[in-house]
């Protein structure tokens, strides 16, 4: 069982046009990435991005804390460049949007500040992204290394 299928999406509020419900096949697209070129790589994670947030307008919604959660236990259990790929891809955007709601109150009834808690997670995943820079495949150690850049960048800027 993967962790997506444990998370109760429908406990994180947010917009009626938004769809939160995709987030879990997303998630599952994005861990089954091959690369016999059957995906968009351009749509996957604009659909990922828009069902987690406002794409254009460059915020996240509360469902990408589980979201990005998600996202880092696949990064961290996987040796599939192409997942990889497409993960370090979203993490180079993700960090740069503003969150739309400032207190989450999560499933377990606890309240987080919602910015605080995403940036946590994106710390957590510095270790795998720090060895993500040695991949064999250039594409991946490349994008790894941008996106401690821009984490890097995220933590020295005023919000």
């Amino acid at each position: 069982m993967f962790l997506e299928d444990q998370t109760d999406w429908s406990a994180y509020p947010a917009p009626e046009w938004s769809s939160p419900s995709l987030v879990p096949q997303l998630l599952k697209e994005i861990r089954d990435l091959k690369g016999n070129g059957s995906f968009s790589s351009a749509s996957l994670p604009e659909r990922f991005r828009n069902a987690v947030g406002n794409d254009h307008g460059g915020t996240v919604f509360p469902i990408a804390l589980p979201a990005i959660t998600c996202l880092i236990s696949l990064l961290i259990q996987t040796e599939n460049p192409f997942t990889q790929k497409c993960i370090l891809g979203l993490f180079l955007d993700l960090p740069c949007f503003f969150v739309e709601t400032e207190i989450l109150t999560l499933p377990t009834g606890q309240q987080v500040e919602l910015e605080t808690a995403i940036t946590s997670e994106f710390r957590s995943a510095i270790p795998r992204i720090q060895d993500l820079q040695n991949s064999n495949h250039p594409n991946v150690s490349e994008l790894a290394h941008a996106v401690l850049s821009v984490l890097a960048e995220r933590e020295e800027a005023p919000r």
